[in-house]
């Protein structure tokens, strides 16, 4: 056989099977519907997520609503970061300074002079400045809610979730977790 007799006979083996090539297989609509099952099941899962993460807010919400002011004698003090630890201080005099570790949930009352609040990722935190400037950060993957009634408040809130509310000097936001 000539080579060109070869290629003219593959040529119509691949004209005859063709058709059959571009038809969908005999499954297609099994595997269409699965494929919408899973993305079914997809939505779900992120929905049942954010209805988690909801639940979390919801419940370090109300514990650091819960929490009572135990007075820091050195106006300066950091929880440690163990899950589920609660922390609560109260600066009655001078400058405080506050650090809110990871896991931990935090309550700082500043009432003398100026404040300055980091929250680590993963803690959460509500803080009352009503002495002088106040200085918070909110770092990504925190929860914090602020209260500014003194001087200035300067807020750092980049992928953190954050309420603030200033009614002392000017108050300025950066971040996307900024109330609007």
């Amino acid at each position: 056989m000539k080579l060109s007799q070869i290629v003219l006979c593959a040529l119509a083996t691949l004209t005859v099977a063709g058709p059959a090539f571009a038809e969908d297989p005999p499954n297609a609509d099994a595997l269409r519907k699965d494929a919408a099952e899973i993305r079914k099941d997809a939505a779900e899962i992120r929905k049942d997520a954010a209805e988690i993460r909801k639940g979390a807010e919801e419940l370090k919400a109300a514990v650091i609503g819960d929490l009572s002011g135990v007075t820091a004698s050195n106006c300066t003090g950091a929880c440690e970061g163990k899950t589920g630890e609660v922390c609560a201080y109260d600066c009655p005099d001078g400058d405080c300074e506050f650090v809110c570790q990871t896991g931990a949930i935090c309550q700082f009352t500043c009432s003398g002079g100026s404040c300055a609040m980091r929250v680590k990722s993963g803690g959460a935190a509500q803080g009352t400045c009503a002495g002088g400037d106040c200085k918070l950060t909110c770092e990504a993957g925190g929860t914090c809610g602020f209260t500014c009634s003194g001087g200035n408040c300067d807020a750092q809130c980049r992928g953190a979730a954050c309420t603030l509310s200033c009614s002392g000097g000017e108050c300025s936001c950066d971040g996307d977790g900024c109330p609007e």
